[in-house]
């Protein structure tokens, strides 16, 4: 299986820290944050993982990969910051040929990546995201699902969330996507892409994230040092 590893953000709000450093390189007990990722990833099996990052961070990951031993991470320069969806659309499309895990770099996770791809798979959806519950979904981008965890409704920062659910940044993902017609290189796959798929009714929730630390703010970033 193959996997994607988003680290190609600016982490404006860590700034001026992330000016020096990409969130995911900021370290937690001394490892790397996207460290943790790629060990997630091979505990599941996935043995071929893509890592996209920015032109202007694209040495600081080579040092990573180097340091840590990461021959099986193939890094993928963007050249230009083509959001949360055009990067892999521009530069994966032909490598991804099968169900493929999608996660964000700047983010603890320890999602049970197996159950996440057998409930995709008995869905028939076209993507599923993990799910996980916080005590305030204010900030964060909250799905609305039926019984059977069918998406009806992305709700981004609402004021008064119908759920403590929230997208926890990793996702199962069929090829089919890649078929999607979208204006411009730049595609964002929250505000682009969660639409279209809602439209067509093969977007699905999995309430299953297990232990989560969004790193996003300094508050934020301290409580994973903490607590993980």
């Amino acid at each position: 299986m193959k996997g994607v590893i988003l680290a190609g953000g600016m982490g404006t709000r860590l700034h001026p820290i992330t000016l020096e450093i990409p969130k995911p390189l900021l370290p937690v007990h001394r490892k790397p944050i996207i460290q943790y990722l790629v060990e997630l990833f091979r505990a599941y099996k996935i043995d071929e993982i893509f890592l996209l990052a920015n032109v202007r961070d694209i040495d600081l990951f080579y040092t990573w990969k180097q340091e840590f031993r990461n021959d099986d991470v193939t890094l993928v320069e963007e050249k230009d910051r083509l959001g949360t969806w055009g990067g892999i659309q521009k530069y994966l499309r032909h490598k991804l040929t099968d169900t493929f895990i999608v996660s964000n770099g700047d983010e603890l996770k320890e999602t049970d990546i197996r159950a996440l791809m057998e409930f995709h798979k008995n869905a028939k959806a076209l993507c599923t995201i993990a799910s996980v519950e916080v005590p305030d979904a204010r900030d964060y981008g909250v799905l609305v699902s039926d019984e059977r965890g069918k998406v009806t409704e992305f709700l981004y920062k609402p004021q008064h969330p119908p759920t403590n659910f929230i997208m926890s940044g990793i996702y199962a993902i069929q090829p089919d996507l890649f078929t999607f017609h979208f204006e411009s290189d730049g595609i964002s796959f929250e505000e682009h892409l969660l639409p279209q798929l809602i439209t067509r009714r093969k977007l699905y929730e999995f309430k299953g994230a297990g232990r989560w630390y969004d790193c996003g703010t300094f508050e934020r970033y301290e409580k994973a040092i903490q607590e993980w």
